[in-house]
């Protein structure tokens, strides 16, 4: 009884060190040239689409020359992924958006169970952002004007269903008219009357403002 279970152990730790001894994967590894990427979905002049392409490279190195060092690629909901080389452990892959939005995609090697995290952005850049009417803007001096309330009723987007529309807002200054308003974030500020007796909005009625798509 006890010889069997000696030669069992012995079998047992022999296998062991033998597949260690032949592993095709020791030090096997995955590497991505980018673990991010943002793509846009550009609108051009006549309402068409261009879809923004980027190209990333994943690495396989080390292992055994029996290893088949290829990748496999994920489906993904926003964006499609293609190959467009794949030589000596190195995968040139095309990434072209198809709708916005963000995920994490994961790409893993054929053999040996490595795989790449790659976080997803597509966005809808603005072309173009205006007033809607910018006579409806009126502020009394000393009084403030929030534009991220509402902001629909400001400002119009091109295109309308643009994602990126982060606003940082500025005045305009014009000779002989600075001081009279300010921007804090998106809440204009007027400046009180100052002890000359300046007014504001100035001579025009209005002051003018402009926004930037950041």
């Amino acid at each position: 009884m006890k010889k069997n279970i000696f030669v069992s152990i012995f079998l047992v730790l022999l296998s062991t060190v033998a597949f260690w001894a032949c592993n095709p994967y020791k030090n096997y590894s995955m590497s991505i040239s980018s673990d991010s990427v943002v793509l846009n979905i550009n609108t051009l002049d006549d309402g068409t689409l261009e879809f923004e392409s980027k190209e990333i490279t994943v690495k396989l190195s080390g292992g055994d020359k029996s290893v088949t060092k290829t990748v496999e690629l994920p489906v993904s909901e926003y964006v499609t992924l293609a190959k467009v080389s794949e030589y000596n452990g190195e995968t040139k892959i095309k990434v072209t958006p198809k709708a916005v939005g963000s995920e994490d995609i994961v790409i893993r090697s054929t053999e040996g169970n490595l795989q790449s995290k790659l976080h997803i952005d597509v966005i809808k850049p603005v072309n173009a952002i205006s007033f809607i009417d910018s006579s409806n803007l009126a502020i009394q001096a000393g009084g403030t004007l929030d534009f991220s309330i509402n902001s629909a009723s400001y400002i119009k987007f091109n295109p309308i269903d643009a994602t990126q529309k982060d606003i940082l807002y500025e005045v305009v200054e014009e000779e002989g008219k600075s001081g009279y308003a300010y921007f804090e974030g998106s809440v204009l500020h007027a400046r009180p009357l100052s002890p000359e007796g300046e007014i504001y909005p100035t001579i025009d009625g209005r002051r003018y403002i402009t926004i930037k798509a950041v």
